[in-house]
């Protein structure tokens, strides 16, 4: 399938730009696809996609900031990972809450209210932020190749919920569901 990339402008309190690309029906059930660290958009494959759009779903997928046509940030200072592992983020440019930011943003770019949003890995810990920060904004949360457990050790917690218990945004408010794949 031919690639319809759109770009969203001053997007989030950031005000970046977000490369995107919508599929499908626009009045279908909206699954937005959180790509990991340093993969744009063009990294989701293709039967994937295929899969989802065939069972009447619409599908938006984009580029992180830092990857892909979306705004990058070439004169910020490199972060002090060690740091960062210990939990003092001050020298991090943008932390997973910018970028749940700009992915909620994206959302009010286009104007949707809420979405099935599925992420992997580093697009899983960008989704599950946005589970904690935007909980309004996300139907179902599915995560690909992500964790719930905190890189500290010990479980996050979602709204008083453990993250060993089945996550649902509003306690059963919202009655749309993901289908099953086949294997």
């Amino acid at each position: 399938m031919t690639l319809n990339e759109q770009t969203a402008t001053n997007v989030g309190p950031s005000g970046i730009e977000i490369a995107y690309e919508r599929r499908g029906n626009p009045t279908d059930p909206v699954v937005l696809l959180i790509m990991g660290g340093a993969a744009q958009l063009v990294h989701w494959p293709e039967g994937f996609l295929a899969a989802l759009l065939r069972r009447g779903l619409q599908l938006i997928r984009f580029d992180n900031r830092d990857a892909g046509r979306s705004t990058h940030f070439h004169d910020a200072a490199k972060p002090d990972v060690r740091a960062a592992l210990a939990g003092d983020l001050s020298s991090a440019a943008y932390t997973l809450s910018h970028m749940a930011a700009d992915t909620v943003g994206l959302l009010d770019a286009l104007e949707l209210d809420a979405a099935h949003v599925v992420g992997v890995s580093l697009g899983g810990a960008i989704a599950q932020t946005i589970a904690i920060e935007h909980p309004a904004r996300i139907l179902v949360l599915p995560g690909i190749a992500a964790t719930m457990r905190s890189p500290l050790g010990g479980r996050l917690w979602l709204g008083g919920r453990d993250s060993s218990e089945p996550f649902s945004a509003s306690e059963g408010e919202r009655s749309h569901s993901l289908p099953t794949l086949p294997a």
